[in-house]
């Protein structure tokens, strides 16, 4: 059984590389053979090869291809004066232009250098006393009050790509060591590969120092056989800084 635990991560590997070329098949190969392009006949030792362009795979090298020009083109003037037109006919259309916004606000957030996507927070969610992971998308500053307030993502389980968005006060946000591939691991296998160690600790975003009394504590990943009250106090540092 252990052998074909070590083959599932390869095997699904293979099959969704393998469904995403046919799907790309499906797209290309039906326009290739309609072209009806001539093919490239050879012989080697006496074996009669045709070659062609109407192969598996074919369609994932022709998208992956039509892309890099397209991203390369965007890049000088002209290209982008063309994608600007195509973007104003897609925002003039009455349906289409409020999916198409979304995502083009969306990308430009995810692209954008002053992103905060890469911070990972614990929340209290959905009640008090659950802790939920999610990732920091935004924030916003009352400069009259001195509080603020973050976005959090809260992606769910297997698939990250749908969840829940919660605005929480900063100084609500448990702060965590967990960088976003380790995250993503965690959410993926729905808790089952956890990092060494978690270290969680509340930082008031108006204080330079915090108290050692504020962290929450550093909790060790325990094998299975180990039992809940065998763990002992969770370890606390005093050399965690508040994120800046």
């Amino acid at each position: 059984m252990d052998g074909l635990f070590e083959l599932v991560p390869l095997l699904v590997t293979i099959g969704v590389v393998a469904f995403l070329v046919g799907y790309a098949d499906t797209l290309i190969r039906p326009l290739i053979r309609l072209l009806d392009l001539p093919t490239l006949d050879i012989t080697i030792r006496g074996t009669d090869i045709s070659l062609g362009l109407d192969f598996w795979g074919v369609g994932a090298i022709v998208l992956l291809l039509l892309f890099y020009v397209v991203g390369h083109l965007i890049s000088f003037t002209a290209g982008r004066k063309i994608m600007d037109g195509f973007s104003a006919v897609l925002a003039a259309l009455p349906v289409v232009r409020v999916v198409f916004g979304v995502m083009k606000q969306a990308m430009a957030s995810i692209s954008s250098t002053k992103t905060n996507f890469s911070r990972v927070v614990f929340i209290e969610w959905p009640r008090e006393g659950m802790m939920a992971l999610g990732f920091v998308t935004g924030r916003i500053y009352d400069p009259e009050t001195h509080t603020s307030m973050v976005t959090v993502y809260v992606p769910t389980i297997p698939n990250p790509t749908s969840g829940n968005m919660a605005f929480v006060f900063e100084d609500d946000v448990i702060e965590t060591n967990l960088n976003p591939d380790d995250a993503m691991k965690l959410v993926f296998s729905g808790g089952i590969v956890l990092p060494p160690t978690v270290n969680l600790a509340r930082l008031p975003s108006d204080l330079e120092e915090h108290r050692v009394s504020d962290l929450v504590g550093t909790f060790k990943t325990a094998s299975g056989s180990v039992r809940a009250h065998d763990w002992g106090s969770p370890a606390v540092s005093q050399e965690t800084k508040p994120k800046s």
